[in-house]
């Protein structure tokens, strides 16, 4: 279910949208902005100006088509024009990743400005305030927005890691040999874990 609430403050009034439940929950903004914020995220924007979006904490996955939109996360400021791409707060460290897969980004933080490209992902920690360029974007991590998963001649523990990450819960192998097995194909993301592991251990001849 969802709520809303205001912050209010002496320069500015803020609308904030908090989602819960295990709901994803999507929403679209003037200017051609579209918005998928994951089951457990929290973001807001400006009452008058929905050109500029807060992401408190989890995932959303923004893309923009007729108008620049600013996104403030972490102390950081996203600059996005054209473009899609992943925005992750991790409330716990304090930490941003950030994944583009259409356009360009410009990311600020006080006087640096960096431009993330296309196919990359980067990250910052908020305890050290370094930048990390960490490895390139990945389908998987926008499953909770296109609705499937996509893996190629991926090992069987990676497809547990995310499946973990994206259910909320705990996923461990008593047959570590199984860890590595491979496995490549595209599946739709279901709302009951159960049916994708019925499938994989299917697959594998496993049970789970």
């Amino acid at each position: 279910t969802g709520f809303f609430y205001f912050l209010s403050s002496r320069h500015t009034k803020q609308l904030v949208l908090s989602y819960s439940g295990g709901k994803i929950r999507r929403d679209s903004l003037p200017g051609g902005v579209s918005i998928t914020l994951d089951a457990f995220g929290t973001m807001g924007y400006s009452q008058h100006d929905h050109d500029s979006i807060v992401l408190i904490n989890g995932r959303a996955y923004i893309c923009t088509t007729l108008k620049p939109v600013t996104v403030g996360v972490g102390g950081l400021v996203v600059y996005a024009n054209s473009c899609d791409f992943l925005l992750f707060k991790d409330s716990a460290s304090g930490s941003v990743a950030i994944s583009v897969f259409r356009g360009i980004l410009e990311v600020a933080e006080n006087t640096r400005r960096l431009i993330i490209r296309e196919g990359h992902q980067l990250l910052y920690r908020g305890d050290t305030k370094n930048f990390t360029d960490q490895r390139a974007a990945d389908v998987n991590d926008i499953s909770f927005a296109t609705g499937k998963y996509h893996f190629e001649n991926a090992s069987l523990k990676k497809v547990m890691e995310v499946l973990a990450r994206d259910y909320r819960v705990s996923i461990r192998f008593t047959t570590r040999s199984l860890e590595n097995c491979r496995i490549s194909g595209e599946w739709m993301r279901k709302d009951d874990l159960r049916q994708l592991m019925e499938a994989i251990s299917f697959v594998f001849s496993i049970r789970y």
